[in-house]
């Protein structure tokens, strides 16, 4: 009996050590591809992540409504608990690399994970190839996703996910193959979740090239808002993107509302508490995108604001 006990405690700190966090689009971003040599990507998850989480990444471009699985995956598998913001390496061409392994199970790919200096992608996911969740997508072959990507430097949006949000494409022009070899994120790396998701969507906020440069490899700094975030009920934002130098605020309470506005290098450019139907003037803001944070009642809004 005693030793039943002592087994049925294993099991339950081995269940408790080891679970599986459920990620959802843009719980993880990746903020580098280099496809010279040492060919590497770095991924940063934007959320807690329990040990044993499993997330696999490839560069099989997705088609639409299946991967061309001609390339490879590997499974990466987090040791232990992982806090939101560490800043994780893979180096090499499809081999075993720490916590990642190279994995054929999935569908997605038997040859190995090897990115193309002709330009290529880094997608991630949860799930298998024929039943995937995709969390986040880079490419560096183009500026834009392709519509019926035809060969191995080329690949469709992946499905749920949106271009410019959580699917980033970096190539030098919108060819299908206007590639740069390597992309590195240079933007901010302490800010919420909607704040670094916005700055890593921003074209600006990334270098690219066809020589080997210098990742960010340090870890982010993810802050957490006391407040429920994008729960304010009926809340819109209009106009969007704006020409005139006003923005009005609505939601189903007639209440006033604490306004944020920060610009893609995370600094603070607005900050006022707004009436009921009183119009934001940021005509004395440069064109461009910003970060717009809204509460009220303890609710939180987080919206791109675009100015022109």
């Amino acid at each position: 009996m005693k030793k039943l006990y002592i087994l049925f405690i294993a099991i339950l700190i081995s269940t408790a050590s080891f679970g599986q966090t459920t990620l959802t689009p843009g719980d993880i971003i990746i903020i580098g591809l280099q496809a010279d040599t040492p060919k590497t990507f770095r991924f940063v998850p934007l959320v807690d992540l329990d040990a044993g989480t499993e997330i696999y990444f490839t560069d099989s471009g997705w088609q639409g409504s299946n991967f061309r699985a001609t390339e490879g995956a590997l499974l990466y598998t987090a040791p232990i608990a992982i806090t939101a913001g560490t800043n994780i390496l893979y180096t090499g061409s499809g081999g075993d690399y720490g916590d990642f392994v190279r994995d054929n199970a999935a569908g997605l790919g038997s040859n190995g994970v090897n990115l193309s200096a002709s330009g290529d992608q880094v997608i991630a996911l949860q799930g298998t190839a024929a039943s995937p969740t995709f969390i986040f997508a880079i490419q560096s072959n183009s500026t834009e996703w392709q519509v019926g990507s035809n060969d191995a430097n080329q690949s469709d949006l992946p499905t749920g996910l949106t271009a410019g949000e959580t699917a980033i494409a970096l190539g030098v022009g919108s060819g299908a193959e206007s590639e740069y070899d390597n992309i590195y994120y240079s933007g901010i790396t302490a800010g919420t979740k909607a704040v670094i998701l916005a700055a890593i969507a921003e074209s600006s906020n990334w270098v690219g090239n066809n020589s080997t440069g210098t990742m960010i490899s340090s870890n982010f700094t993810i802050s957490t808002a006391s407040v429920v975030e994008n729960n304010i009920e009926g809340f819109a934002m209009y106009p969007n993107p704006v020409t005139n130098g006003e923005v009005r605020l609505t939601s189903n309470s007639n209440v006033e509302k604490q306004v944020e506005i920060y610009s893609m290098l995370g600094k603070q450019v607005y900050n006022k508490t707004v009436k009921p139907n009183e119009t934001i003037n940021v005509s004395n803001l440069n064109t461009g995108m910003y970060m717009m944070r809204v509460v009220e009642n303890g609710k939180l809004a987080t919206r791109k604001l675009v100015i022109k």
